[in-house]
């Protein structure tokens, strides 16, 4: 039968479509950023939103690497919780010790994602002085040297090095900075590094920013060439 006949005959055979071979992306080179050692004082973590979120938040993208020390770590905690106490005005009541205990401890946790944690026991690493004007910066200055870090951001600048003649407070090549500054210096570094205008080594021009908010603060120079050779940052990064 007609059927039958159709049932018998053979399937003719498509020629499989040849799919034309993907092109393959040329792979772009990763941009390796080093992250930058920045030892973060005490003072700067009650300005949680003008001074410490853009810290943490260039942390968060790789772009430093924030360092505190026991000693940091000891007077942000009370610096805070006195804040704390001043803000809500509760008096002593477990109530309110066990809600100021939460605050802190939430923090401390938001702050630990990012913050690496240098000793800085005694013996001190040796200051641009024999008598600091306070004797609870010299450990901050220790973990600086220690973490190997390229600045120190401090609201208390009168505290550090004295300025030398271009207005920098620069000691064996870690910058001390205002946060502002530092701030200010930091949206330059990213856009600097997002649109690939990254400056040059020593003797080149510093090629400017997409849009720098301010002007360089003084000593910056050379602590971008100590940023920029550092090659091999898993060398140099502290223990933490």
């Amino acid at each position: 039968s007609p059927g039958r006949g159709m049932l018998m005959q053979e399937p003719e055979q498509e020629e499989p479509e040849q799919e034309e071979p993907e092109q393959e992306e040329p792979e772009q080179e990763e941009r390796r950023v080093y992250p930058v050692p920045v030892v973060v004082d005490s003072c700067v973590f009650p300005r949680v939103k003008d001074w410490l979120a853009p810290i943490m938040d260039a942390a968060h993208a790789g772009y430093i690497q924030p360092i505190w020390s026991p000693c940091i770590i000891m007077e942000v905690s009370r610096v805070l919780t006195w804040l704390w106490i001043k803000r809500h005005g509760t008096g002593l009541a477990e109530a309110a010790w066990r809600e100021c205990s939460q605050a802190s401890k939430r923090m401390f946790a938001r702050c630990s994602e990012v913050f690496q944690v240098v000793d800085d026991c005694p013996p001190a690493e040796r200051l641009w002085t024999d008598r600091p004007r306070d004797e609870w910066d010299v450990p901050v200055w220790t973990a600086a040297v220690r973490a190997k870090a390229l600045f120190v951001v401090t609201a208390n600048l009168e505290d550090g090095p004295p300025t030398d003649p271009n207005g920098s407070r620069e000691h064996n090549g870690i910058l001390f900075m205002g946060p502002d500054d530092f701030i200010a210096f930091l949206d330059w570094w990213v856009d600097s590094v997002e649109s690939a205008h990254l400056p040059l080594l020593a003797g080149e021009p510093v090629p400017p920013a997409a849009s720098p908010p301010t002007e360089l603060p003084p000593g910056i120079r050379k602590a971008l060439d100590e940023i920029l050779s550092r090659e091999n940052p898993q060398d140099d990064e502290p223990a933490g």
